[in-house]
């Protein structure tokens, strides 16, 4: 139509959010589904599936058995598995239901924050459910969804004018920081960004905001002050010690490996493009005297919070995701501007150039997320040196383990997963395999190494020589495979005289010889 305006494409007005939202869940299945059903067994699953069956079986983190976080996640998942029992399946389910319910919650936000424009949001889920660092970490039994998902709430309460952030809201973002921090410790690194952000509010409604603020974090972090009082030492270690007992570099050493692991990070396309983009809204806000978003410090503290650790992993990252697209998204405002401030003919080659842009954004997450999807099912479809991660090889063994044992009969396994898929009991101590290393790395005494719940390669090996335990399970790439003396627990089993009865996909099971 002569002399109207050409701009970036509007919002759909017949979209209602709820059909919105509806449709962005369904974008983000796409991705989360086959993954979850697929991908192969990471290490740690079963350690938290078996600290989850132990706390709904009595005991308490910490006080009972050595956990390596704060402790929501036993308590969460492990009331999730009493109804729908212990299985990897069973606790894929509830991080794919919290991965999806964080899809709703930024495709909610999107529309809210950026003028109820649907293909916003629906290109912010797409960009992250297709992420490959998201859609194959937070299908996981791991800390990834749940912890994000609370930040992401907090999140969405303060992300607005400072006049609408009221007391209330300021109380219930500070519960759902504290409830983030209860299942990963990491995320505290986010309080001093919204700590920053309540020095801001206004003088008169600041001394309310605090106290409700600070209420909230309490309340959300009861969880692990209880526990902290209940065994002050052993939460400490669980947290914070035992990360210096990983590696020779100690809690914050070991730079060459950070580097490896993000040169890792920015060999990923979709990461690094999140990045630039994110930096190019910054750059262009800051250029305007606009500050940066709350998104943007919110994945910095998150990304600076990643790297201390060590050895520090490139999925920690994959909770920066959200709050990069969120920042990145601060384009669509500064594009529409611009083309607002133009003539009609640079304004149509403007929207037309960002359209272009949006759309190539979108094919190269979908090509890079389906890649994701296709390397999963691949494996997963064919006999590869994978086998011991695949779900149905896990089964295998947790059936053959029942067949030999009795209910709540207590094995040694290498691996905690079994203990989680079956009915057997994992030996005291040994409810992460690595315990043993990390009493070992820490030089601790065997009674300083018992009072933290950690069981000793010593304590193992005489288990074992003793054949006080009748079954003992352990995979061909035990992360952890020296006995005392270095020599390879294989080699002990049978000198203290098991009979290997079995040895499916690369995992062999002992059984002592009835007297």
């Amino acid at each position: 139509m002569a002399g109207r305006r050409q701009g970036l494409p509007r919002r759909l007005g017949s979209s209602s959010a709820a059909r919105t939202v509806a449709v962005a869940v369904l974008i983000a299945a796409v991705f989360f589904v086959p993954l979850a059903i697929t991908r192969l067994i990471d290490l740690d699953e079963g350690y938290y599936g078996l600290a989850a069956k132990l706390a709904f079986d009595g005991e308490v983190p910490y006080r009972d058995f050595f956990y390596l976080q704060t402790p929501l996640i036993p308590y969460v998942y492990g009331a999730w598995i009493q109804v729908f029992g212990a299985s990897i399946y069973a606790t894929r389910a509830l991080s794919l239901l919290l991965g999806l319910g964080l899809a709703a919650l930024i495709a909610r936000h999107v529309l809210a924050r950026f003028g109820g424009r649907a293909w916003v949001a629906l290109l912010a889920v797409l960009g992250f459910a297709s992420t490959r660092l998201v859609a194959e970490w937070y299908v996981t039994t791991k800390t990834y969804a749940l912890s994000t998902l609370l930040l992401f709430g907090a999140y969405m309460l303060l992300d607005r004018a400072a006049a609408e952030r009221t007391p209330r809201r300021w109380l219930w973002a500070g519960l759902l920081l504290g409830l983030a921090v209860d299942v990963r410790l990491l995320f505290i690194a986010t309080a001093p960004v919204f700590a920053w952000l309540l020095w801001k509010t206004e003088v008169t409604g600041r001394t309310r905001a605090v106290a409700h603020w600070a209420g909230g974090v309490g309340l959300g972090l009861l969880p692990s002050l209880i526990l902290l009082a209940l065994s002050p030492e052993r939460f400490l270690f669980g947290n914070i010690g035992w990360a210096s007992t990983r590696s020779e570099g100690g809690l914050l050493g070991n730079f060459d490996q950070k580097l490896d692991i993000l040169g890792d990070l920015f060999s990923q396309p979709q990461y690094v493009a999140l990045v630039v983009l994110a930096l190019v809204a910054v750059g262009w806000r800051l250029a305007r005297h606009q500050a940066p978003p709350l998104a943007f410090w919110l994945a910095a503290a998150l990304g600076v919070a990643s790297v201390l650790p060590t050895p520090t992993y490139t999925q920690y990252f994959s909770t920066t995701v959200p709050f990069l697209i969120l920042t990145a998204l601060e384009l669509i405002p500064l594009v529409a501007g611009a083309v607002a401030r133009s003539g009609d003919d640079r304004a149509g080659r403007l929207a037309a150039a960002a359209t272009a842009a949006a759309a190539l954004l979108a094919v190269g997450f979908l090509y890079f997320g389906g890649r994701a999807i296709k390397d999963s099912v691949y494996v997963n479809s064919h006999e590869t040196a994978f086998d011991l991660g695949k779900i149905s090889s896990a089964d295998e063994v947790a059936e053959l383990i029942d067949a030999r044992t009795d209910p709540g009969e207590t094995v040694i396994s290498f691996r905690p997963l079994y203990p989680f898929l079956s009915d057997a009991r994992q030996v005291p101590g040994f409810e992460n395999d690595f315990a043993p290393v990390s009493a070992a790395m820490g030089g601790f005494s065997e009674q300083h190494a018992h009072d933290l719940k950690l069981i000793t390669n010593a304590d193992l090996e005489r288990l074992i020589r003793g054949r006080e335990i009748g079954l003992v399970v352990a995979p061909v790439d035990t992360r952890f495979g020296w006995g005392e003396a270095g020599r390879p627990w294989d080699a002990i089993v049978a000198e203290s005289g098991y009979a290997q009865v079995a040895d499916l996909d690369g995992v062999t099971i002992w059984e002592r010889p009835e007297s």
